[in-house]
């Protein structure tokens, strides 16, 4: 049985011929094009442009005029915002490591529509359950969270 990106080329490929090479296909990801283009070259013969192939956040990126930060520039934003509203003198080397690891679980809150009120109220929760059982001792601690698993 044939995947869907092989089934897509011999589609495409049927349609189009070897005027493929003026369209433009877009993926979720460049892995998906890469396989896409490899199925699309066993349906060849002779020498031809392979169609433009796109990553969906470069379709976005090219319709407007706005620019995704990189990575170091999101810690370095938040690590400001982070000594503004805390008063913190952690140093930038310090903060970077889980400045990096907040900045990716923003990203993936937007990326999955996540209802951030909701998972920030069940963090919150969380931690005010741990602060509760701070003051008993490691054995104690062991045998309800234990009990809260099973």
């Amino acid at each position: 049985m044939q995947g869907f990106l092989a089934r897509l080329a011999d589609h495409l490929y049927e349609v189009y011929g070897d005027n493929i090479s003026e369209q433009m296909i877009v993926f979720p990801n460049r892995r998906a094009g890469i396989f896409f283009n490899n199925y699309l070259n066993g349906q060849v013969s002779q020498p031809i442009f392979s169609p433009e192939i796109v990553t969906i956040s470069d379709f976005f990126a090219r319709q407007t005029d706005l620019h995704v930060a990189d990575p170091l520039t999101l810690v370095f934003y938040l690590y400001e915002i982070y000594r503004e509203v805390t008063g913190s003198e952690e140093s930038f080397d310090d903060f970077y490591f889980w400045g990096e690891m907040l900045v990716n679980d923003f990203d993936d809150i937007d990326k999955y529509n996540v209802d951030a009120v909701g998972l920030f109220q069940n963090i919150s929760d969380l931690k005010e359950i741990d602060l509760l059982f701070q003051y008993y001792d490691e054995e104690s601690r062991e045998h309800m969270t234990g009990f809260w698993r099973s």
